[in-house]
């Protein structure tokens, strides 16, 4: 599928000359160099892998692709959404060719009562990755937030799909990689990319799909084996809200509150008016510190 002339143009500068900075961060999504990273991180799933130029969203064209009970793992990405979303159908900006737009879709098994503890096991892996690739200083905010210096680096969305002829999950990762080089960026207050973070990042967009594909893949495989302690523990080190007071709407009513983490089973404890409340994302909205 041909990518547009502007993104051919950046990967033959990045071919020709070893640039860091945003030649790296945007050259061209590109199937074939997603598993050659894939095979160098030594993840061999059977992938089924599309690179999209655009894309309504990641997610949906997962959903319309419907494989579950191939027993194939689809990814999808694409260099653009026109109509990326959030929770409870907020739109995120999902400009061409400078951030990671990625969908992951897994079949729901014996862990499907788990559902709200993998969306935060998925948020503190990507974490880690970030640390890992150098990226310092990085924060999570319940339910599905990624944070960094207090502004929304990105974000992971969890859709269950029951329609289908099996269970499944649909599982998307947005990433601000190099937003700022969007011809028609303007800034924006609560948001930022890695590389106005980092001016130093290196990464291309397809070794950090590779990662965070990686990442997914292992959650995934191991939560039935994980320690419902182990997640608290490891959400109170990257926590942005803890013991912070916030308000918030809670099944359409205003309320205040002082975040006090979560529980084992993924929810945020609250404490309201001398009462520690245990509140589910599915009826959490809006919450602010």
């Amino acid at each position: 599928m041909a990518l547009p002339a502007r993104s051919g143009l950046i990967k033959l500068i990045a071919q020709n000359h070893k640039m860091a900075g945003p030649v790296m961060a945007l050259e061209p999504l590109d199937a074939d160099s997603i598993r050659e990273h894939l095979g160098k991180q030594g993840t061999h799933h059977p992938y089924r892998i599309d690179v999209l130029p655009t894309v309504t969203s990641t997610n949906d064209y997962l959903a319309e692709l419907g494989l579950t009970g191939t027993g194939c793992v689809a990814v999808c990405m694409a260099e653009e959404q026109t109509q990326g979303k959030g929770r409870f159908g907020h739109a995120w900006w999902s400009p061409a060719g400078v951030n990671l737009y990625l969908s992951m879709q897994w079949g729901l098994q014996q862990w499907r009562t788990q559902y709200e503890v993998l969306g935060l096991r998925l948020l503190i892996a990507v974490a880690q990755l970030l640390e890992e690739q150098g990226v310092a200083g990085v924060r999570l905010k319940w339910p599905n937030d990624i944070c960094l210096a207090g502004k929304k680096l990105g974000g992971v969305l969890i859709e269950r799909k029951a329609a289908l002829a099996q269970n499944s999950l649909i599982i998307g990762v947005g990433l601000n990689v190099a937003m700022s080089q969007a011809e028609e960026f303007q800034e924006t207050p609560g948001w930022v990319d890695l590389l106005s973070a980092h001016p130093d990042w290196n990464l291309c967009r397809n070794e950090l799909a590779a990662h965070v594909i990686t990442v997914l893949t292992r959650v995934l495989d191991t939560l039935d084996d994980s320690d419902p302690e182990d997640l608290c523990a490891a959400w109170e080190r990257y926590d942005s809200l803890d013991n912070q007071r916030v308000e918030f709407l809670y099944q359409d009513r205003h309320m205040h509150g002082v975040a006090q983490g979560i529980d084992a089973q993924g929810r945020i404890v609250m404490h309201v008016n001398g009462e520690h409340l245990h509140f589910h994302s599915a009826h959490v909205r809006e919450l602010r510190s």
